[in-house]
């Protein structure tokens, strides 16, 4: 399993141990990132496993919205226009799940 060095301005710290960017043991990698002055080091970890968080967050919101095609679309549609109660359900049920994902922002 790859480990995660957190790097600050080319120093960085592997399992608490301060070391230069460049020497990272191997099996790492490397996770770059902005500083915040006056953010300790554990901050700025901290901050990047949240934005990883939130990424994911998002990647899969765009999945889910991606899943809504014009076929899907159609299908939700009134039976008047083509839709089916089978197709509305699924929107349904996905808006739901897109819902569910954005509260965890």
């Amino acid at each position: 399993m790859q480990k995660t060095a957190y790097s600050l301005d080319g120093i960085g710290k592997v399992d608490n141990v301060i070391v230069v960017a460049d020497k990272i043991p191997e099996g790492y990698t490397l996770a770059t990132f902005e500083t915040v002055i006056g953010e300790t080091l554990e901050e700025t970890e901290l901050r990047h496993r949240q934005n990883q968080h939130i990424a994911v967050i998002k990647k899969q919101i765009d999945t889910l919205e991606l899943a809504i095609t014009n076929r899907r679309m159609r299908e939700a549609a009134s039976d008047d226009a083509g839709g089916n109660a089978e197709g509305r359900a699924w929107m349904v049920n996905q808006n739901s799940l897109i819902d569910d994902e954005r509260t965890k922002l």
